[in-house]
């Protein structure tokens, strides 16, 4: 879409939402001042949620080129190749994740067009990130069927919202990858036993063990859920028999899960690629202090996540204060607390997948994933008429507190999606379309190594993914000489480079050495694209011979194994 009329069509619909909302608050004159202001603002929030999820996964999405190359293992298993390869054969994907992420995403590959296949992918993440979030806000904890409301659905607006202020979050929910599958059948396992009761049958327990089972075999980051988080829940709820059940299911159920997955994608080269390879991955921090510093930059934009931490614990100890000696579950009967378990479990391994070499941002959505869910669901509670901090007013406290957070958020994105119409350069579709373009014609001659998906859809081949061949030096398993130019086009003449792109420490270069004058390609106007030196003609003047050390390419073994690698803002795989 043209961005002018892209931002034609968002101004009209924010008019209209205006007005509707216009409508909603005259007819609620039977309510209160606060909810009716609430009502009356949700057709904007709501146009602005949506519209800033259409920005992020069509205009400006997170990191521009990693989508793409992530649906690409995916969109192999419906052209016939296998998902991993062993060390010294096969192309180097960059897929270092179990398996069941590319199931999930494997509906996004029946679409034919490249372009429309990573939109539906995009699409898919935020169901499997926003879904479970939905089920857990907008449902009612006590009968878990009878809908919340209108305080649920401003919680789960301000989840929406505080999901795009985070750039961990907004990554997890909107790139295709392995964490948005991950984190929601997580979820919905931590959702299931939170809202059990002690009269529930085992299946409840067992449903949610699978599900916390195939969230591993999805992403690595969420086994303290698996191991951890839910037998102790079981102990805490049920006793010593919960954790008896438990164990014994986990056992038989985990176990039959991991021999059926292990035999259908080849156990040995699938393990090397998803525990050897991540965990040989080298420290990207050379010590603790930039590590932490990163990590408190972090935590600073988390500043409005943190204070409904803060008034949501004040207001559960208000609660707890006035229920003293009297009737009430105890804290195990609250959902947010198994969620901020979780959230607690998981810091320490997120911490250890963000400092890695290869580690991004999108690793923190681990923790704080869970642990904006709850923050919200400890205001669940004190959202309802007669709450702790409520008085004679149905609009509590923690309503309005919550209201006023929404408000301020949506005037805030709804400005950063204003500014995305204007934000200069090519879209992620306009490049993939131009490399679509030039392969077509150069069929076997042009190499994109951070396009694998579009090669694949025009030549229905596997080459390398360069980003995978730098996992695989960086772990001490670097393909050779031979090995590298198996599975890259067989006539390469040309390689190139998307705009902006500085990571992986370009190791197709250092490959074909020979390719080392820099040139501009009239049909792809903002790549980098280098070549084979052209013979000079005539020189006019004498100039020095050619030299003999870079007429081929150079031996793998002289690649260096980190060579002075700096992330930048696309630093790392995830």
């Amino acid at each position: 879409m043209n961005r002018l009329v892209g931002f034609v069509i968002y101004l009209a619909l924010v008019l209209a939402s205006w007005a509707l909302g216009h409508v909603v608050f005259r007819r609620l004159r039977g309510r209160g001042l606060t909810e009716r202001l609430a009502a009356a603002a949700l057709p904007f929030s709501a146009l602005v949620i949506v519209w800033s999820w259409l920005t992020t996964i069509g205009i400006d999405p997170v990191v521009v080129p990693w989508s793409a190359a992530r649906l690409y293992p995916a969109m192999g298993l419906k052209y016939g190749f296998a998902l991993y390869y062993p060390p010294r054969s096969g192309p180097a994907t960059g897929w270092i994740y179990p398996p069941l992420a590319t199931l999930a995403y494997w509906p996004a590959t029946l679409v034919p067009d490249p372009t429309g296949a990573v939109l539906a992918g995009r699409l898919l993440s935020l169901v499997f990130f926003f879904a479970p979030a939905a089920w857990l806000l907008l449902t009612d904890r006590g009968d878990r069927t009878r809908p919340t409301g209108l305080t649920g659905v401003l919680l789960f607006g301000c989840f929406a919202m505080l999901t795009n202020q985070s750039r961990p979050l907004r990554y997890c929910s909107t790139e295709i990858h392995a964490d948005a599958p991950a984190l929601g059948l997580a979820a919905v396992a931590v959702g299931l036993m939170a809202r059990s009761r002690p009269e529930d049958r085992p299946w409840r327990m067992g449903v949610a063990l699978i599900l916390a089972t195939l969230s591993v075999w999805t992403k690595q980051l969420t086994a303290p859920v698996l191991v951890i988080i839910l037998p102790l829940w079981a102990y805490l709820t049920r006793g010593v028999q919960g954790v008896v059940q438990y164990l014994g299911m986990a056992v038989s159920g985990g176990l039959a899960i991991a021999l059926l997955l292990l035999a259908v994608f080849d156990a040995r080269p699938a393990l090397f690629n998803f525990i050897t390879v991540p965990l040989l991955h080298p420290s990207r921090f050379e010590s603790l202090e930039p590590a932490l510093s990163r990590l408190l930059y972090q935590e600073q934009r988390q500043v409005v996540l943190l204070l409904l931490l803060a008034a949501g614990g004040l207001g559960q100890l208000a609660i707890r204060a006035r229920r003293r000696g009297g009737p009430g579950g105890g804290l195990t009967s609250e959902p947010w607390t198994l969620a901020l378990l979780v959230a607690l479990a998981e810091l320490p391994i997120s911490l250890m997948a963000y400092v890695k070499l290869g580690g991004d941002d999108n690793n923190l959505g681990f923790m704080l994933y869970f642990l904006t869910l709850a923050g919200l669901l400890m205001h669940s509670r004190l959202m309802t008429a007669g709450g702790a901090l409520g008085g004679a007013d149905r609009a509590t406290a923690s309503f309005r507190g919550i209201f006023v957070v929404n408000l301020v958020l949506t005037l805030l994105i709804a400005q950063e999606i204003a500014l995305a119409f204007v934000k200069p350069g090519p879209t992620w579709q306009e490049q993939q379309a131009a490399a679509l373009r030039y392969i077509e014609r150069h069929r076997g001659e042009v190499y994109f190594p951070w396009n694998p998906l579009e090669h694949l859809v025009v030549e229905g081949r596997l080459y390398h993914y360069e980003y995978g061949v730098f996992d695989r030096i960086l772990a001490g398993y670097p393909p050779s000489l031979d090995h590298f130019l198996r599975d890259i086009p067989p006539r390469t003449r040309l390689v190139c480079y998307p705009p902006r792109t500085t990571v992986g420490d370009q190791v197709t270069l250092r490959y074909l050495q020979e390719f080392r004058e820099q040139i501009h390609v009239d049909e792809l106007p903002d790549w980098e694209c280098y070549r084979r030196p052209e013979p000079t003609p005539a020189p006019e003047r004498d100039v020095d011979p050619p030299d003999a050390g870079n007429a081929g390419p150079g031996p793998a073994g002289s690649l260096p194994r980190r060579s002075g690698f700096q992330p930048g803002e696309l630093g790392a795989s995830g």
